[in-house]
């Protein structure tokens, strides 16, 4: 998975850059937060990562190759998780390679990439549920559970959100197709046989584990400086309209339907392999594990419809889960008729898949290629940035962090120690190194169609300046009074 993550990462997969994918590199190289600026939603444990690396294009690749590594590793976490036995070293590769080959690329980059670090939140909290069912004594179990919960659903807040329904109705389908493992004793009394019941082991850790990551994610939101974080559930007669808005918007964004198709077929095939006697109990099993998974990540994509307003990007860990799912449903019926060679090479094998099908996708890697498509994401006026002397930039949100991660990785390029720093939403947390530039020496740039938004933060922040000059698309604006704070 590590040679399939740098190849995309080298490869065409950064062509949908904007704002939000780059703040967390400046946020990486100007002022770690523990919190993306000014929210409390998502923690910033893959900038904090990224740290050592000050080149705002080498940041912004480690920051999405650990993204990319994560989601990448999903899906072998979470095959291992839903198919027992020899099954899940060929489903998980399979889950990741087809994933690559056949998932939207604007699905795939909220996923994988460092814009929202879905992956590595799922990723922590699939690895907390595969501890669960581990052999070592409970508090060890516990403590690395409650470890890779705490750090997800500080990553992603609604970590735990999503993996109770899953877990809950999972567990719930395994006992049902009689697909737990059975008591290895007799327990005594009726406490221990709920306790000691196949349902109860398998559903009640995890579902304490993620509800630990909710309350976690809670406490931290509440300790944030930041209060951002503002659920407000519109009434009952909207939800559907949001619901309803959500599938539409993804549903375009699943252009061309190949991943559709896939799924599709990849439930069909479970399905009439119930019907083959040598396959029907494991089939049985497996389209049930499926079946619940699938409605677990629903109900979680549902709620966070309403929630979030018919955003789509919030579902996209569970679309991954469902993916994973329905793969194990063809991959799991199989595995008893394939010879003993295959499991020994089904990570050699399967690790080739998911590169092979990352070259496919993505093309073969080219630093160049991708810088030129990094740089095609950062708009206009950055030369006229850097000719204009700017310190700062204001204006909206999505042109000016565009233009601060570009000016600053040509002062990285050409080893020039200043930085040019941004006046807009979410630059609260650096106002004390860009407000410490002498008032002399401030030139601030904007846009021309930004001037509303310029006026509204110099005043927000209380910066007094004045537009002076035109310098070929920008405005700029000096020192409204004399120098000298």
């Amino acid at each position: 998975m590590t040679a399939a993550a740098i190849l995309i990462d080298l490869g065409s997969f950064h062509k949908h850059h904007h704002s939000d994918s780059f703040l967390p590199v400046l946020l990486s190289i100007h002022k770690w937060t523990f919190y993306y600026w000014e929210q409390n939603r998502y923690g910033m444990l893959v900038a904090l990562l990224a740290t050592p690396f000050d080149h705002p294009f080498t940041n912004l690749l480690v920051q999405n190759g650990i993204t990319l590594w994560a989601g990448l590793m999903c899906f072998p976490l979470a095959a291992r998780w839903l198919t027992p036995g020899r099954a899940a070293a060929v489903a998980g590769p399979a889950a990741a390679a087809t994933f690559v080959a056949f998932a939207p690329p604007k699905v795939q980059w909220v996923f994988m990439s460092n814009v929202n670090v879905f992956s590595v939140s799922l990723a922590l909290g699939l690895a907390g549920l595969l501890a669960l069912r581990t052999r070592r004594p409970v508090v060890i179990r516990a403590a690395v559970a409650a470890a890779c919960f705490a750090v997800g659903s500080w990553v992603n807040s609604a970590l735990g959100l999503l993996l109770f329904p899953v877990v809950v109705l999972t567990a719930l389908a395994r006992w049902a197709a009689g697909d737990l493992p059975l008591r290895a004793a007799k327990p005594e009394g009726w406490w221990g046989r709920v306790a000691l019941h196949p349902v109860v082991v398998e559903l009640v850790p995890g579902a304490a584990a993620s509800l630990f990551g909710v309350v976690v994610a809670l406490v931290l939101q509440r300790l944030a400086p930041y209060k951002t974080t503002w659920v407000i559930v519109p009434p009952p007669e909207h939800w559907w309209l949001l619901i309803e808005y959500v599938g539409v918007d993804f549903w375009e964004e699943l252009r061309p339907r190949a991943w559709a198709g896939f799924l599709c077929g990849c439930a069909a095939a479970g399905g009439a392999l119930v019907w083959d006697r040598r396959t029907r109990d494991s089939a049985t099993a497996g389209t049930a594990i499926a079946a619940a998974t699938t409605a677990g990540a629903t109900a979680y994509g549902l709620l966070l419809s309403i929630l979030f307003h018919g955003l789509w990007r919030y579902s996209t860990p569970a679309a991954a889960l469902i993916h994973a799912a329905l793969v194990a449903v063809v991959v799991r019926p199989l595995a008893p008729l394939w010879p003993a060679a295959v499991d020994r090479r089904a990570v050699l094998v399967g690790g080739a898949a998911v590169a092979v099908a990352s070259v496919v996708t993505f093309g073969f890697p080219s630093v160049s290629a991708v810088e030129r498509d990094v740089r095609t994401q950062c708009g206009q006026g950055v030369d006229e940035l850097i000719e204009a002397r700017c310190t700062h930039v204001t204006g909206e949100y999505w042109r000016v962090w565009r233009a601060v991660f570009a000016v600053n990785w040509v002062y990285a390029e050409r080893g020039d120690p200043r930085r040019v720093w941004g006046v807009t939403f979410r630059s609260g947390p650096t106002a004390e190194y860009w407000k410490a530039v002498p008032l002399a020496d401030t030139r601030i740039g904007a846009f021309p169609e930004d001037q509303e938004w310029a006026a509204d933060y110099l005043k927000w922040f209380d910066v007094p300046m004045r537009p002076a000059e035109l310098f070929g698309p920008l405005v700029i604006y000096v020192p409204a009074a004399p120098a000298g704070r």
